[in-house]
């Protein structure tokens, strides 16, 4: 969307066209599936982009969309998931996660401290278009009745009002909200709380994580990243390409170091967690050079598995 003018010099007969734009949060080329997924939202910024898409979605197609929006895998990963309810009549059209809700009057729900959310979020459509609602949800990665923080929007189709959202689920780890992201880890205790956040997030999504992990800028940037191991060393998460081949706990590094069995030692201990140091490739300067990282342990589908991430040059 660009706003543009034509101008003239003072003095003389030049014109020329002067002009701005800027590209629309719900334009289609920023809604495009390789941008906008379940499987990348993370931040407050993702899940409101999430919605605006799915509302796009919906004023392109009408209520065809809601099967995309309940069974597609771009709409529904995990604990991220698209909801639509009747704004008049208080009843869910769509629930990504629980599909048994749909067609039930939700308005007198109320969460484990008795807030009646759902009224909340009508109530927030209804007079200020959108907002956030906080409230306590089964988290279906999980089982669990969690903390969570829902995006909501009054959207309008066919002439009738609906609130459409996602939310995220607050990790029980609060200083995760505050975590550095991959590009400003620089000390050992930002290290620490990076990996912690990440592998608490392991033990909430499961594989669905390893998507985000790879492809997210909180969690990837330059020489700083997230990897993940199992059992037999394979890499179920290593972002750098010369490095994903197929890795075996016998591997060591220049200095003679079994680097993979290093890392299992550690997220199989009985702390569960610890550093290891090594000689790795640093794909800031393509040199091999003395890499500390910071490795916890998860349980993931039964196995013990091995979240971390380093720096180089650490003291």
């Amino acid at each position: 969307m660009s706003y543009v003018k034509s101008v003239r010099e003072s003095y003389g007969e030049r014109k020329a066209i002067l002009g701005a734009g800027f590209y629309p949060n719900v334009a289609p080329g920023a809604c495009s599936p390789s941008r906008v997924r379940a499987s990348l939202v993370y931040t407050y910024a993702d899940i409101e982009q999430f919605v605006r898409c799915a509302e796009l979605e919906l004023k392109q197609r009408g209520l065809a969309a809601l099967y995309d929006l309940r069974s597609d895998v771009r709409w529904n990963s995990g604990p991220v998931y698209i909801f639509l309810g009747a704004r008049g009549q208080g009843s869910m059209v769509l629930h990504g996660a629980n599909p048994s809700l749909e067609g039930q009057y939700l308005g007198g729900w109320v969460d484990s401290t008795g807030f009646e959310y759902v009224r909340e979020m009508a109530d927030i459509a209804a007079h200020y278009g959108d907002g956030y609602t906080y409230y306590e949800f089964p988290n279906p990665a999980t089982g669990v009745a969690e903390p969570k923080v829902s995006y909501v929007r009054n959207v309008n189709i066919d002439g009738f009002d609906y609130v459409l959202g996602a939310g995220l689920y607050i990790p029980a780890n609060t200083a995760c909200l505050e975590m550095p992201t991959a590009g400003e880890v620089d000390t050992r205790a930002e290290l620490e709380l990076f990996v912690s956040c990440a592998a608490e997030m392991v033990a909430s999504r499961g594989a669905n994580a390893f998507e985000l992990l790879l492809n997210h800028p909180t969690w990837i940037e330059g020489s700083t990243y997230i990897f993940v191991s199992d059992q037999q060393c394979h890499n179920l998460v290593q972002p750098l390409d010369y490095r994903a081949e197929e890795a075996t706990c016998d591997r060591v590094d220049a200095e003679g170091t079994l680097l993979d069995q290093n890392i299992k030692d550690i997220a199989n201990s009985e702390a569960g967690k610890g550093y290891a140091s090594y000689i790795w490739q640093n794909p800031a300067t393509d040199k091999e050079e003395r890499k500390t990282s910071y490795v916890v342990g998860v349980e993931l589908d039964g196995e013990t598995v091995s979240v971390g991430a380093g720096l180089y040059g650490l003291e």
